[in-house]
């Protein structure tokens, strides 16, 4: 039986989705932030809100963190780390490969993961200790053993000095150690629930802000992943460099990015 949190998170995604049909492929207001090459959107901010309102009907007194508001914190021990739109240069070009993303922590455990790939209608959603699905479906990782027979998928980082060469040179570490394919798909959080289902072996990127990874990292804990940080510690609830993998190849995908970091 899923929790009344878990079922929340996953009508707020549905929501957020929504609210991407409405404005996709339409004329929207895009803005830029960090960089030139780091951009927002209509569609991304407004379906932010529509989540966020969503959930404070039933939760009024949580925090939250999300990718394009600053919210104030309260007292709560819980809080909502929110993507609305993880994917958003494949939306601005009309790319149909993005997702909402959302992940619901107490006290510095994720309690429950959603992420929605609006335009599969794929549901992927995760509780602590109940497992993994999609679409209602149980889902495990993969049991491939080695990187000979992995796929792996990668993303690159806002930055385009040493972090982008440094990813460059991994890819090619990857494929000189024998890798059967490397994949950049252009969402972290569907990439990432790739993997928790088997439809990949492993992912790494430099750095991930917490909403990139927050509700697919509770998926592939139940979905039997492993997943560190570049220094093989377990994942902080924060910005951080991603390893994730099916356990099998784990090591030698630390072995790669080790020799190949600049």
């Amino acid at each position: 039986m899923k929790s009344q949190i878990l079922e929340v998170a996953q009508e707020a995604a549905l929501l957020g989705a929504g609210i991407h049909r409405q404005y996709y492929m339409q004329d929207y207001s895009v803005s830029v932030k960090s960089a030139d090459h780091d951009r927002v959107t209509e569609a991304d901010v407004a379906a932010e809100k529509s989540i966020i309102e969503y959930i404070r009907r039933f939760y009024p007194d949580h925090n939250f963190i999300c990718e394009e508001g600053d919210y104030v914190r309260t007292e709560s021990p819980f809080t909502w780390i929110i993507d609305p739109l993880d994917g958003t240069i494949n939306y601005l070009k009309s790319i149909p490969h993005f997702a909402v993303s959302i992940g619901v922590e107490k006290n510095g455990v994720l309690l429950a993961g959603v992420v929605y790939d609006t335009m599969k209608d794929e549901m992927f959603y995760a509780e602590k200790d109940k497992g993994a699905f999609l679409n209602d479906m149980q889902i495990h990782v993969s049991s491939v053993g080695s990187l000979s027979d992995a796929l792996v998928y990668t993303g690159f980082y806002y930055n385009r000095g040493k972090e982008m060469r440094e990813t460059l040179s991994q890819i090619e570490g990857f494929f000189a150690d024998g890798v059967l394919a490397v994949r950049r798909s252009g969402s972290a959080a569907v990439d990432l629930c790739w993997v928790a289902c088997g439809r990949g072996d492993g992912f790494w990127e430099h750095q991930l802000s917490v909403w990139d990874f927050a509700g697919a990292l509770c998926i592939l804990q139940e979905s039997g992943a492993k997943c560190t940080d570049y220094s093989g510690d377990p994942l902080p609830l924060q910005g951080s460099s991603l390893i994730v993998s099916n356990g099998n190849i784990h090591d030698e995908m630390m072995d790669v990015i080790s020799r190949t970091s600049l």
